[in-house]
């Protein structure tokens, strides 16, 4: 490799992990070690403090991603080196920022005029001077774990060309103002585990939001009825994750049906919530382009399964694990799914000779879920499957 062009060895160079670099340059060849400078993305899992990789950070030219996981007050030496070298980074991923000054972080941000992604968590420090100094033209930004009140959270409506938004388990996020919000380039939302209760004012927040693709609402404690009234005012939605959400208070009216068709959905997760065998063949009815759908640990028994199959026969993912299902679910799946990439049968009472029928039928299966199977014994399945989870 030292007899290619420099920057042949820089192309090579950024297909490799920080680690693999970090090795190279140990290796006292000079034009190895020049190209090693030029690594784009520097990705550190410091679960254990290390100084040898600590300080060879600030040898790099100019990368353009820094994600550091795990590690403590080290975040804010990095800071500081960006901020020496002057490094004009596209991509942040920081958790855990709670260890991180913040005067410090204030004029890391405030010096990232090239920004165009943003992931903090645990971030419980910022306060709205940090937000006015991040680069206006960012595109995805996730505040993970803050102490935002809305006055602050209102400034983010100054980032127009924002099609990414994360606020999950923001402490201080409730309905109150949140009509008032306005994202017009907004495909993706997240608010797992915030304060709200999803009343008039969310969906009328929900309403302006005509670009939304993805929505997740993890947590946040629902019905059967916001969940049709999110079916109503985001038709066009792609994915959404309703995980240890609908709790199916019907304030004494009966659960309605679906209005409108979602052809565009191809992920649906439901999981940990309390839907029955009625609602997943009223929902069923209204996904027919549907690619995964997750109902691990519901109400759902073989006869929403077997519904499932015989309406949904181009699924590749489905996960219904700790149901009440047997093994007139798993013949069903055998017979009629035959496009299956990944299956979790976990926590169920479904034998050896279904799981093996699945198997056969299902060329592509990738990825299988048995954990706590009684009736399977994983060791006769090993053959057909590229990954078996037990």
């Amino acid at each position: 490799m030292i007899d290619l062009p420099l920057d042949i060895i820089i192309n090579i160079i950024n297909f490799l992990s920080f680690e693999e670099v970090n090795k190279l340059m140990r290796l006292f060849n000079h034009k190895i070690f020049e190209a090693c400078r030029y690594l784009k993305t520097i990705k550190l899992d410091l679960k254990y403090r290390d100084a040898k990789k600590i300080n060879i950070i600030s040898l790099f030219y100019q990368p353009e991603n820094l994600i550091v996981r795990n590690g403590s007050s080290d975040k804010n030496l990095f800071c500081y080196i960006s901020l020496k070298n002057n490094w004009k980074l596209k991509k942040i991923i920081y958790n855990n920022c709670r260890v991180v000054d913040s005067d410090v972080m204030y004029e890391f941000l405030k010096s990232q005029t090239k920004l165009e992604k943003l992931e903090l968590y645990l971030c419980i420090s910022l306060q709205q001077k940090h937000l006015t100094v991040i680069n206006k033209n960012i595109k995805e930004l996730a505040l993970r774990n803050n102490l935002f009140r809305f006055k602050d959270i209102k400034y983010l409506t100054n980032f127009k060309k924002l099609v990414k938004l994360d606020l999950s388990y923001s402490r201080y996020l409730f309905d109150t103002n949140i009509h008032e919000l306005q994202f017009k380039n907004l495909k993706k939302l997240y608010l797992a585990n915030t304060q709200l209760s999803l009343d008039d004012r969310f969906f009328i927040f929900l309403e302006n939001l005509t670009k939304l693709e993805e929505l997740n609402l993890d947590f946040v404690i629902t019905t059967y009825q916001k969940f049709h009234k999110i079916n109503k005012t985001c038709p066009n939605i792609k994915k959404l994750s309703l995980i240890n959400s609908i709790n199916m208070v019907f304030d004494n009216n009966p659960a309605p049906l679906l209005q409108k068709k979602w052809n565009n959905i191809n992920d649906l997760t439901l999981s940990y919530s309390l839907i029955d065998d009625d609602n997943i063949i009223d929902i069923v009815d209204n996904i027919p382009n549907i690619k995964s759908l997750n109902i691990n640990q519901t109400k759902v028994t073989d006869v929403g399964v077997v519904y499932i199959t015989l309406i949904l026969k181009n699924i590749e993912r489905l996960f219904i694990s700790t149901n009440s299902i047997s093994n007139i679910s798993a013949n069903h799946i055998a017979i009629y799914l035959n496009n299956l990439i990944e299956l979790d049968i976990s926590h169920t009472i479904i034998t050896n000779y279904y799981a093996k029928k699945i198997i056969k039928s299902n060329n592509n299966i990738e990825r299988l879920c048995i954990i706590d199977c009684p009736n399977i014994d994983h060791r006769i399945l090993r053959f057909g499957v590229k990954k078996i989870i037990i």
